[in-house]
């Protein structure tokens, strides 16, 4: 039974004959779903305003993420692991496909090969802004305000991406943002298509629009779950507390 299942199988039934150790095995797992909820994220998408030659690159999905739609990405601290001492969180960004599967009407032409670079505008007093690359241990790239990170590739060469006619896809996991210091950092984001397949062996395509995108480097607030989590731990402990001491008396 999943985490929801156990949860309306608990309003069916009296807690009160549920064993602690199963009270505490349902805390648990609401915590880990918890966890695995916070640990999701979306993805930023790169495309072509057409699938014509000189149309301008286009964040296909950017108006969510937007400064002007009011969203906010927030870095959650990380304590342990790879990011520790570190605000950090996704998107990841993603060139989507012309061909197969994932075919998107959105992608670039055949041959494209699309770039993003971040520039730092705005960034807590003595914070920096981080950008790394899947399976770095430490930042990539360090930015200050008024810093960008040389072109990070979105299409992915290993997959054929660059070469003539190849699909410009690129989904790579395991890139990161980072904030060093808590409060708002704000972020430009421009595309740019490094093909010479275009007339005269020019790109294939413009650079884009630039994204302006705001995170925030926060200590997340408890979720719904993981406080319903903590409340069945405490429920349980009562439990047993209370049988210990009938037992004794």
């Amino acid at each position: 039974m999943n985490l929801i299942g156990t949860m309306k199988s608990l309003k069916r039934n009296n807690t009160n004959n549920l064993h602690p150790l199963k009270l505490l095995s349902i805390a648990s797992a609401a915590l880990l779903w918890s966890a695995a909820a916070q640990a999701q994220h979306g993805h930023l998408d790169a495309g072509a305003e057409s699938p014509d030659a000189g149309a301008p690159l286009i964040w296909v999905n950017g108006a969510l993420y937007s400064t002007n739609s009011g969203y906010v990405q927030t870095m959650n601290f990380a304590t342990s692991g790879t990011y520790a001492g570190y605000f950090n969180s996704g998107p990841t960004m993603t060139s989507l496909a012309n061909s197969g599967f994932e075919q998107s009407p959105y992608a670039a032409l055949g041959g494209a090969f699309l770039n993003v670079q971040i520039t730092l505008l705005s960034a807590p007093d003595g914070g920096t802004f981080g950008f790394w690359e899947s399976g770095a241990v430490s930042p990539t790239y360090i930015l200050g305000i008024g810093d960008s990170t040389p072109l990070i590739a979105l299409s992915d060469e290993m997959l054929g991406a660059g070469n003539p006619g190849g699909d410009p896809f690129g989904h790579i996991h395991g890139r990161r943002f980072t904030g060093t210091t808590a409060g708002d950092y704000v972020v430009a984001l421009q595309l740019f298509d490094t093909s010479d397949y275009g007339p005269g062996a020019t790109p294939l395509h413009t650079p884009s629009d630039v994204l302006y995108m705001k995170f925030s480097g926060a200590v997340p607030e408890p979720s719904s779950f993981a406080i319903l989590g903590l409340g069945v731990v405490g429920l349980a402990l009562r439990r047993f507390r209370s049988g210990s001491v009938q037992r004794h008396n």
